[in-house]
């Protein structure tokens, strides 16, 4: 079992300067995402990316410069889906082989060079601009964050259909062809895939797929779920806090409208810290013994119940070790399907 005061110290990991600096954006981008969901007001999932980048960032990144990167790219997609429109049935169709292009064919928009996977899972740890649509827009790679992403964005833009997909800890692309048929877009590897194959490369287990919790297509003002995820892990990346008011304000605010959505992990880690923190208080180091504490076993089964529903929806966390291990079941898939890009 693991140790109490391991959690606890967690908590209390050294705060960033930095990041205490930028909180106003941090809140600026919540704010957004809550006139989304409250207000129902059109905001471009770009601007909410863009807000969540920048507070992540201490405010020193360009809106209007990332807004030109992106007009450029649309630009030259609308040009290269007028080859597509050759033998693609309709217009959006083409607007979407012509996006997937860009990652795995090198044209105008991306550069002359596919956008690419970083396969360095330690940067995230020590450079800050890993994992960014911004980072991404400069260098041409990207993460299984910052590539679905782009590519949303810019099918916002373009005005077509496509939608931002979860398995565990990774996002994909799904779109339907003209027929109706769904289609998998890998953006990390450039390539289509079945769903058969992304469940067996990221392990994913059944009862999150029951539950349409993975593998399911996120509409509409769910992909505010994202968003707040994405805010909440920016946020715990600059200040190493994955509890206190502010995560609480996000995690509230996407449980209200999507009570079974994997904003669950977040309530989960609040209540279980803030539980142990007071068992450690009390002079209780180990978890165990709380489940049949006069003074805390009422707090530990709520805290257990949140656990469970977890579970019964297939939420599935990651390990650096399940990371690794995804990221060398791609390679060895890439390897196998050298020509499997269409």
């Amino acid at each position: 079992m693991r140790k109490i005061i391991i959690i606890c110290l967690l908590e209390l990991f050294s705060l960033n300067t930095f990041a205490e600096l930028s909180i106003a954006y941090y809140k600026q981008a919540y704010d957004l995402i809550y006139r989304r969901l409250y207000y129902h007001q059109n905001v471009p999932f770009k601007d909410i990316v863009f807000a969540i980048e920048n507070a992540y960032l201490g405010n020193t990144i360009n809106y209007d410069a990332y807004c030109l990167e992106i007009d450029r790219i649309t630009s030259c997609i609308r040009r290269q889906a007028i080859i597509y429109a050759q033998y693609e049935p309709t217009e959006e169709m083409a607007l979407l082989r012509a996006i997937c292009s860009c990652y795995h064919e090198p044209n105008e928009a991306n550069h002359g060079k596919p956008f690419s996977y970083d396969m360095s899972p330690t940067l995230r740890r020590n450079y800050p601009h890993y994992g960014l649509v911004t980072t991404l827009l400069q260098t041409g790679r990207g993460t299984c964050r910052s590539l679905p992403f782009l590519f949303k964005i810019v099918a916002d833009e373009l005005g077509v259909e496509a939608y931002i997909t979860l398995a565990p800890k990774h996002y994909f692309i799904t779109h339907q062809d003209s027929s109706g048929k769904w289609w998998n877009f890998e953006t990390t590897m450039g390539r289509y895939l079945s769903s058969k194959a992304i469940i067996e490369l990221t392990g994913l287990r059944p009862t999150g797929i029951y539950s349409k919790l993975y593998m399911s297509p996120i509409r509409g003002e769910e992909l505010m779920v994202v968003c707040l995820d994405d805010l909440m892990d920016a946020y715990f990346l600059r200040t190493g806090r994955y509890t206190d008011q502010f995560t609480r304000l996000c995690y509230q605010l996407g449980l209200k409208f999507y009570p079974n959505s994997f904003l669950l992990k977040h309530l989960y880690n609040d209540k279980r810290t803030v539980l142990c923190k007071r068992a450690q208080e009390a002079g209780i180091n180990e978890e165990k013994e709380l489940k049949n504490h006069p003074d805390f076993r009422i707090e530990y089964e709520a805290v257990e119940a949140i656990r469970q529903r977890l579970d019964s929806i297939g939420y599935q966390d990651w390990t650096d070790e399940s990371l690794a291990k995804y990221l060398q079941n791609m390679q060895n898939y890439v390897l196998q399907h050298p020509n499997n890009f269409k």
